[in-house]
């Protein structure tokens, strides 16, 4: 049986190591799980979501291709009930970049050079990066695409215990270079986001320092691209 799978979800396969156990939090229709047991060789893959519906969705999928025995399924609220002997690279996609700090802040077993966390925030990038950065956390490399017009970027995730204090810069745009098609967009994206800031807040007396800030900012950006 054949399934459609998008294309943010078949670069975050990529990132997925060979021969480890792989562990999708928030896994939705269980789409990801599948595509990987059909096309990468792994240890063991479990597929998790906080709330039974979603959970249902991705069961009856996995049994439309057969794949009850390589693949399991509970319910966790984020990281809390994963075995940490069962989980290496562990996927955390499609919400909020705030609340996917929040999930590997709370989870014990997170501090653990061994894992390899592939993160796609939906929103809130810096914070996310933010956090990464001042815990110990390297991002590896990321990787931007764009799906239905809008852009994404895929972190690839190790805890160092070296932690850093990170500039502005660095939390906007994180490891995405000017130099790929798709980052330089990125950067143009980011780039807007922080214009429309400053038109909001232009010949606003009381805004005059946040203006200057963010135009500093916007300064550093355009030199990027």
């Amino acid at each position: 049986m054949t399934f459609l799978i998008s294309n943010r979800l078949k670069t975050i396969a990529s990132h997925i190591r060979d021969n480890v156990f792989f562990v999708d939090i928030g896994c939705d229709h269980g789409l990801l799980p599948i595509f990987l047991s059909k096309t990468k060789k792994l240890k063991g893959i479990i597929a998790t979501d906080i709330n039974i519906e979603p959970l249902k969705n991705a069961e009856k999928n996995i049994k439309a291709h057969n794949l009850e025995d390589q693949i399991k399924t509970f319910i966790s609220d984020g990281l809390q009930n994963i075995p940490n002997n069962k989980s290496d690279d562990i996927v955390i996609a499609g919400m909020g970049g705030e609340l996917i700090k929040n999930i590997i802040e709370k989870w014990e077993f997170s501090k653990n050079s061994s894992k390899h966390f592939i993160l796609q925030p939906m929103s809130k990038h810096s914070i996310l990066r933010k956090f990464l950065y001042e815990n110990g956390f390297n991002i590896s490399y990321e990787t931007p695409i764009i799906e239905n017009k809008k852009i994404y970027t895929i972190m690839s995730v190790f805890f160092t215990g070296i932690k850093k204090k990170s500039s502005h810069i660095e939390r906007i745009i994180g490891k995405i270079s000017p130099d790929d098609e798709i980052g330089k967009l990125y950067i143009t994206n980011e780039l807007n986001k922080i214009q429309n800031i400053l038109n909001n807040i232009n010949n606003i007396p009381k805004e005059k320092e946040k203006f200057y800030f963010y135009k500093s900012i916007l300064n550093k950006l355009l030199k990027l691209i």
